[in-house]
């Protein structure tokens, strides 16, 4: 592979329990810096329209569950930020897919009300699957926000199904179409070893074709971290990392990013 100057990052990433209270943190990302995470979803459970095979939540939960209402997640909210005001970023993410929360505008609208007031130098980021692009309602919120941050692990739908395993009737041109439609989105891309892996030469050729179409903003590459849940996979070493991240830059013109986590 080609190698040229594109940056490199290394975050700290752990295993991950599931959150019991919608506003959490801040944490410190390397990625986002001081951040706020917002959890839209149900508190005992996983729930998304992906189950991928690396996810440190474990399996995707069906079944019926509630999620917690707009004036409970700004009342959190609030109370985080006079608390702690001096934040970079409040940071919509969680245990599964955010945008599953049909209230997902009203919320993002009134929290950043709610940030213009307590906290006016903090951004606002969603980590999205992309699967939800095309509701008129979550495109009008990544339009609002100044950070849409969009998974993209695959270049083709057979590693989409692989890797992600998304539900049934979410296809890998209707994810590549919705981030497309965004202005200057942010792609996150967990690259992995293994039998459901997607680091083959194949795997990050498509991929490359797919960030040169979609050509977002920026390109965010990492790996997994123990522990995980599936045996069979393995992190891909740091140095491939860094390699795959020039490699898109090259072949792109976008720029990207290797992150692993420190020390």
């Amino acid at each position: 592979m080609k190698r040229a100057s594109a940056p490199i990052y290394t975050p700290g990433m752990s295993s991950r329990p599931l959150k019991q209270r919608v506003v959490y943190g801040p944490v410190n990302s390397k990625r986002l810096g001081r951040s706020l995470g917002v959890n839209l979803l149900p508190a005992d459970r996983k729930v998304c329209t992906f189950d991928c095979v690396y996810c440190h939540y474990g399996p995707t939960s069906s079944g019926p569950y509630n999620l917690p209402q707009p004036d409970r997640v700004l009342r959190e909210v609030r109370e985080a930020l006079l608390a702690k005001p001096q934040i970079d970023y409040i940071t919509f993410a969680g245990h599964g897919e955010p945008s599953l929360h049909m209230g997902i505008l009203e919320i993002v609208e009134r929290i950043m009300d709610v940030r213009s007031e307590l906290a006016p130098q903090a951004k606002i980021a969603l980590l999205t699957n992309s699967s939800k692009l095309a509701r008129p309602d979550v495109a009008r919120v990544c339009r609002l926000i100044d950070a849409p941050i969009c998974k993209l692990d695959a270049g083709n739908e057979e590693t989409l199904r692989r890797v992600n395993r998304p539900k049934p009737n979410i296809y890998f041109e209707d994810i590549v179409r919705g981030i497309k439609a965004l202005t200057n989105p942010i792609l996150q891309t967990m690259v992995i070893e293994g039998t459901a892996g997607n680091s083959d030469d194949e795997d990050i050729e498509a991929l490359v074709e797919a960030v040169r179409e979609i050509h977002p903003g920026f390109v965010q590459v990492y790996s997994i971290d123990l522990p995980f849940p599936d045996g069979s996979l393995k992190p891909v070493p740091n140095e491939k990392l860094a390699e795959i991240a020039r490699l898109i830059q090259d072949e792109t013109g976008v720029e990207a990013g290797a992150f692993w986590e420190s020390g």
